[in-house]
């Protein structure tokens, strides 16, 4: 595994605010975190994140994001009886509706008389492989930055 092979280099080391932020968008994280102001609201808030994960934490968190789920961010698949798909978390519920939250800034209330099935989905909604998208060095920097956000 990449995090264990790498241990040695998530120590803190120097680095620039605006590398590690650049990474950060770089990874396409910005289309669906918020951290200080920034980002799309879809999933979990970062601003301080710092204080809720330890390194070791953060990188298993980026590595393998279905290793761990953040508590109410776990997807569900959502077919109407018309055969609409739609695929999101849920973000309320009543007797009649159930909200969805979809990435792109989406919500979905849908009637809940009208849905043929619902699957939760097992894996994470957040994508893995995200360190290959980044090199070794952006991912130190990505989770020293994250690291610093408290």
């Amino acid at each position: 595994m990449r995090a264990r092979c790498l241990w040695n280099h998530y120590l803190p080391r120097n680095r620039t605010r605006q590398k590690a932020k650049s990474v950060f968008q770089k990874a396409a994280c910005t289309a669906c975190y918020v951290i200080q102001g920034e980002g799309i609201d879809f999933g979990p808030e970062l601003s301080a994140i710092g204080d809720t994960l330890s390194r070791a934490d953060m990188v298993s968190a980026i590595l393998q994001p279905s290793q761990t789920i953040s508590l109410g961010f776990k997807g569900f698949t959502i077919e109407l009886d018309d055969g609409t798909q739609y695929t999101g978390y849920k973000s309320g519920k009543s007797e009649t509706t159930l909200s969805l939250r979809m990435m792109g800034r989406l919500q979905k209330d849908l009637n809940v008389s009208k849905i043929k099935y619902r699957d939760q989905i097992k894996d994470s909604l957040m994508p893995a492989g995200i360190d290959l998208a980044i090199s070794s060095d952006e991912l130190v920097d990505l989770v020293g930055w994250l690291m610093d956000q408290k």
